[in-house]
């Protein structure tokens, strides 16, 4: 009936051509029946059954692919690194793996849907912890790197050698924020200091309230504030000698260093030299107060100072728009004040007006200087009182000019200059990396104590597994609804949310509450749109190349069945 190689798709089926051949057909192109013996004819039954059979169950195969298929595609969510090649993505929870059209494509992953999903759970799992791990060692190496400022081989440096090592104590938060600490309380010492010597100057000057001299209000203030002088100078001389100790060449190629160091000899040129050179001890003191800048440059490296970063950040990028409207404000300011002092210049020459008059708009509008000042004060200070002058004195007219000067110039074009410095500030605030970092990190801080508080409210049982039950009972509470409504989560039907958030074992663990509420908030994004497009099209090709083949094996039964039996 046909050669012992099995036929390709594109060549008729040898039953066919055995039905149609001379030897087997009549007058009316049917093979006589009784020319087939009777046990071929019972072969041919059984096989025609037994090939209707097998195609049948394996379209219903097909078919049943096809919609687990597109059922675990609602959930699915494939997000590859730039650069990257194409690799099994992971789902939000972590317990099964998801592939995309490029993984079929460069024959990384296997062919068949049923090879996909046959992955071992222990893989699954070592995958999970290391990808746990992995984060939080890489979080917190770049949180060092980024403090140090150098290499990660340089930090490994670091952190190999002992505990006692001073290259370890300066490369520490805690080196840092003790000597901030000092830093704050030397500053409250200087304020007391200040407060003392205020004391004894209002009572030299006698100062109403000021009837004691220092010494009986405060005694043993001075011997107190010599001996915290010392300490204070002390602990920072300590500190230069361990930053060199610790940090080598290296210190002495920071500025804030030298300035410290600069402190540092001053004082002791103060406590030794003070009797042989004239010093300021005073001044040597005040300049300690510069040292508070420190603090600044630390809290913008620590968490909870967010919003100093973000403050700090804006100013130092928005100098250049500062430095413009500054600028433009003078020049305006300027040009206003000479005009003025032209027009003015005949009111001083004037023989008729009185000496009183000419001397108080000569304190406003006397010298180029005197009315530049002045300028300012009538566009950001009190300007009613240089306007009133001005009509009282000279001319009534002087109001239009003040009432259109202070729309024009203090109302519009402050404004103005105001609205674009804080776009241009809150611009630089939004693109800093460092801000865009911390803003995710602290979003993603509020969204897993949320998750977790309604995690710890719907798991009655405390297995630490929500299953479909609790989850049907806590979306019962008008409450909880409106709660996740307002997150932009669909609270309409608690059945598809849950089977959305889970990842097939029955059961919400807080960690897939939390990664799966997040995947599911908001509207799509234009990656998962593209992730989604590229699945389908990959399944689409693999389910329409099944088809083909069942349509082949369809038509091979079809020719089998047309033959009479």
């Amino acid at each position: 009936m046909g050669g012992n190689s099995p036929p390709s798709p594109a060549a008729p089926s040898p039953l066919r051509n055995a039905a149609s051949s001379t030897a087997w057909c009549d007058a009316t192109g049917q093979p006589p029946a009784n020319d087939i013996p009777s046990w071929l004819r019972e072969a041919l039954h059984v096989a025609r059954a037994t090939m209707l059979e097998a195609v049948e169950r394996q379209h219903d195969i097909i078919l049943q692919e096809m919609a687990r298929k597109l059922e675990e595609s609602a959930t699915r969510t494939y997000l590859p690194l730039p650069g990257q090649p194409a690799a099994p993505a992971r789902s939000q929870s972590g317990d099964q793996t998801l592939y995309s059209a490029r993984d079929y494509a460069e024959g990384h992953l296997p062919r068949t849907l049923s090879e996909a999903n046959n992955r071992p759970q222990t893989s699954q799992n070592s995958d999970r912890a290391v990808k746990g791990t992995s984060s939080t060692k890489n979080s917190a190496f770049i949180a060092a790197i980024q403090k140090r400022g150098g290499r990660p081989s340089k930090l490994s440096e670091v952190l190999a050698r002992p505990v006692w090592h001073p290259g370890r104590w300066v490369s520490s938060t805690q080196f840092d924020v003790f000597f901030c600490l000092l830093i704050l309380l030397n500053t409250l010492v200087m304020g007391l200091e200040l407060q003392y010597d205020g004391l004894q100057r209002g009572y030299e000057l006698g100062y109403p309230s000021f009837n004691s001299p220092a010494s009986e209000l405060w005694p043993h203030a001075e011997a107190a504030f010599a001996a915290l002088d010392v300490m204070f100078g002390v602990a920072y001389l300590i500190e230069i000698f361990v930053r060199i100790a610790g940090t080598k060449r290296k210190f002495f190629c920071d500025a804030t260093n030298w300035f410290d160091t600069s402190l540092v000899v001053l004082w002791l040129a103060d406590l030794f030299l003070s009797q042989h050179m004239p010093l300021d001890s005073g001044m040597v003191r005040t300049l300690r107060l510069a040292r508070v800048l420190r603090l600044v440059r630390l809290m913008r490296t620590m968490q909870g100072f967010d919003a100093l970063y973000i403050m700090t950040t804006a100013m130092y990028g928005s100098l250049v728009v500062l430095f413009w409207s500054f600028m433009l404000l003078l020049l305006v300011q300027t040009t206003i004040a000479f005009c003025l002092t032209q027009i003015l210049g005949g009111f001083f020459h004037a023989a008729d007006v009185p000496v009183s008059q000419k001397i108080e708009i000569f304190q406003y509008f006397g010298t180029a200087s005197r009315a530049m000042f002045t300028m300012f004060e009538l566009t950001l200070a009190n300007w009613t009182i240089v306007g009133r002058s001005l009509q009282e004195n000279v001319s009534e007219y002087f109001a239009i000019f003040n009432v259109a000067y202070k729309l024009v110039v203090g109302f519009a074009a402050v404004g103005i200059i105001n609205a674009v410095f804080m776009q241009e500030t809150f611009k630089v605030a939004s693109s800093d990396d460092n801000v865009m970092m911390r803003q995710k990190e602290r979003d993603l801080r509020l969204h897993t104590k949320k998750m977790k508080t309604l995690f710890e409210a719907a798991d009655e049982s405390g297995d630490g597994v929500i299953d479909l039950d609790e989850f049907r009972k806590i979306f019962e509470l008008e409450e909880i609804r409106t709660w996740l409504s307002a997150q932009d989560l669909p609270v309409s039907n608690p059945d598809l949310l849950f089977r959305l958030l889970d990842d097939g074992d029955g059961g919400l663990t807080a960690e897939e509450l939390v990664k799966g509420v997040d995947r599911l908030k908001g509207s799509a994004k234009g990656m998962d749109l593209e992730a989604f497009v590229m699945e389908h099209r990959a399944f689409a090709r693999e389910v329409f190349s099944k088809l083909d083949m069942s349509e082949r094996g369809r038509g091979i039964a079809a020719d089998a069945a047309s033959l009479p039996l």
